[in-house]
């Protein structure tokens, strides 16, 4: 797909930019904005704007808003043209302040629509020119009746008779916009169908992502978008996906990009008009630090990748269909878990397993199992024994507790009685800042945090974990080291949310901020850090590429510096190859170039990450 627009468009942008904005638009901002207005003016009325993360999509849109109110109030009696903006929760207030802060006051009306005050009728949404809301309040609006195989006049009898449908499907859109758009890649997915259904004049997708796992990404964006060439499954699959996988990728590309190139505009940040760079950002250094598990770690691990492919051989034997992808996957989170940390695994590998690992060792000797279960020494060295011992042999299965011998009740799922839960002390629901510490990642991650202290005293830094529970460890061993922090992640109400991301901002002694990757990678503007810490890696780049953004973007006055703390001879090895064969798809599939495959990985790959 070019990176660049016509000479015609260059032009305009010099020109109609809405008085009512009141920052100024960098020139590929103003390129984007005159794009827009070409294409709500020819056949496709929308399209996608997939400018690398950071670069405004999101003023593009406001302008584009904005260019429209005007446009409406000069001329007498005209309707309004108004907007939907449909976003992930995180970013629903971003979008208020920015409207509110970026546009002269008075020209926009605006309605949040979510929460338990929202209009329960179309008509509370009339005269406003904007409109915010969730994707997941499109979806619950949306008749649960309806899905894919629907037929059509069945789903526009059901959405217009319906007492399930919300106001959102009742109303008339003028423009309906999709902020990361990616969203709703999944068009089997309840959001993604809503999405699809939203009534409007134009339609807009912007995402800096719009491929995430693999091409069929796209269509959920097409069938959105309208676009009449292929707008349903089964066109987009034959002419495709299949291609693709029956090794004619070339074919495939070709016709995808025959659709893209009306459709979509991308630039980089690499991007040049007229021989310079889009935009001049501070430097980004990008630190991999490779690091060996500690010897409890790797017998920990070593000991649970054996139990996986064990496991693995006993679905291969007992199956006719072998295992499944998600058996697979379960499989790999764990010892993705155990290279952060071993307590993550405490559900998996949990209090019942050790101790049945125990008794299994020493049959004639839970008496003094028992005896060293009350010495306040029995701490993390002898857990490490006992977690060694799982990878030696598989304990016994009884309704007898594995350790005393005694009855259990029904209502136990475990091998444990509650006196031996209790006296062994093995629950780590509450692991002590000192059992935190002997991870080897945070550990890293404490000298990283130090590193900064003493270097960039005045800096601050952002470390992001898929993991809530990981974040759960991470906060001991932070606040023992004498580091102010906030937290951020999806478990917050969007208030508190919004607290911590502005006590971040505004107060200095807040050095460090916990953010989960799914809940901060997308859309927020965190320029108050500089500095980038992620303790586990993704399957899919894009997120962590989209995570970075949040700190490496317009606004941001410092040099980035990213450190990526990955384990040694792990399955991280394994993904990090994953992640390069990921991006080089999605970067193939809109530039145009070769493409391997059509999206996920397929069984084989998956389980040759556990080798």
């Amino acid at each position: 797909m070019p990176e660049d627009v016509d000479a015609g468009i260059k032009e305009e942008a010099s020109r109609k930019i809405p008085t009512s904005l009141k920052v100024t638009l960098l020139e590929h901002q103003s390129i984007g904005l005159s794009w827009m207005r070409n294409q709500e003016r020819g056949m496709h009325r929308g399209g996608i704007l997939a400018d690398d993360m950071g670069l405004g999509k999101t003023i593009q849109a406001m302008a584009l808003i904005l260019g429209g109110v005007e446009e409406a109030g000069r001329e007498q009696g005209a309707p309004i043209l108004s907007t939907l903006i449909v976003a992930p929760l995180a970013l629903v207030h971003q979008w208020v302040t920015e409207l509110e802060e970026k546009t002269v006051k008075g020209t926009l009306r605006v309605c949040v629509h979510h929460g338990p005050k929202r209009g329960k009728s179309s008509e509370d949404l009339e005269g406003y020119d904007v409109v915010i809301t969730t994707y997941n309040l499109v979806a619950s609006e949306f008749p649960s009746s309806i899905n894919n195989s629907t037929p059509s006049d069945v789903k526009e009898s059901i959405l217009r008779k319906s007492d399930s449908t919300g106001p959102l499907f009742r109303y008339k859109w003028g423009r309906v916009i999709l902020d990361e758009s990616q969203m709703i890649k999944n068009h089997e997915t309840r959001v993604s169908i809503a999405c699809c259904h939203l009534e409007a004049k134009y339609r807009w997708c912007l995402s800096g992502t719009p491929i995430q796992n693999g091409v069929g990404d796209m269509y959920p964006l097409f069938k959105f978008l309208h676009v009449p060439e292929i707008s349903d499954f089964t066109t987009f699959n034959a002419e495709i996906l299949i291609p693709i996988v029956r090794n004619r990728p070339h074919e495939a590309i070709r016709r995808l990009q025959a659709i893209l190139k009306f459709i979509l505009l991308r630039r980089k940040k690499t991007t040049r008009i007229n021989g310079k760079m889009l935009i001049q950002l501070p430097a980004r250094t990008i630190n991999h630090l490779s690091i060996p598990l500690s010897p409890f770690e790797r017998t920990f691990y070593d000991g649970l990748k054996e139990q996986m492919r064990c496991s693995l051989k006993v679905m291969f034997s007992n199956s006719r269909t072998g295992p499944r992808v998600t058996n697979v996957l379960a499989m790999l989170i764990r010892l993705r878990q155990a290279c952060c940390h071993v307590l993550l695994c405490k559900n998996f590998v949990g209090i019942k397993d050790i101790a049945e690992a125990l008794g299994y060792k020493n049959e004639q000797g839970k008496e003094e199992v028992g005896e060293k279960a009350r010495d306040e020494s029995w701490k993390e060295d002898d857990l490490a024994l006992r977690m060694e011992m799982l990878s030696v042999g598989k304990a016994r299965r009884s309704r007898t507790c594995s350790v005393c011998a005694s009855e259990l009740s029904d209502y136990i799922d475990g091998t444990l009685c509650e006196e031996c839960i209790h006296i062994i002390g093995l629950t780590m629901d509450e692991p002590s800042t000192e059992t935190c510490q002997r991870s080897t990642k945070i550990k890293k991650m404490l000298q990283v945090l130090e590193s900064m202290r003493e270097t960039y005293p005045k800096d601050k830094c952002i470390i992001f974990s898929q993991w809530t529970s990981l974040l759960d460890l991470v906060e001991g061993p932070v606040r023992k080291a004498g580091f102010s922090f906030e937290r951020y992640d999806g478990s917050m109400s969007s208030v508190k949310r919004e607290q911590a991301l502005e006590s971040f901002r505004t107060d200095p002694s807040k050095k460090v901020l916990l953010i989960s990757l799914m809940s901060g990678s997308v859309g927020l503007n965190l320029t108050s850090a500089n500095h980038v810490i992620l303790l586990d890696i993704w399957f899919n780049p894009a997120v962590e590429e989209q995570a970075i953004d949040r700190v490496h973007r317009i606004g941001q006055t410092k040099p980035v510096f990213v450190t990526k703390i990955t384990i040694r001879d792990s399955v991280e090895d394994r993904i990090i190859w994953m992640q390069k064969k990921k991006r080089s798809l999605a970067e193939g599939a809109l530039k145009g170039t070769d493409v391997v495959q059509s999206g996920g990985f397929t069984l084989k790959e998956l389980i040759e990450l556990l080798e």
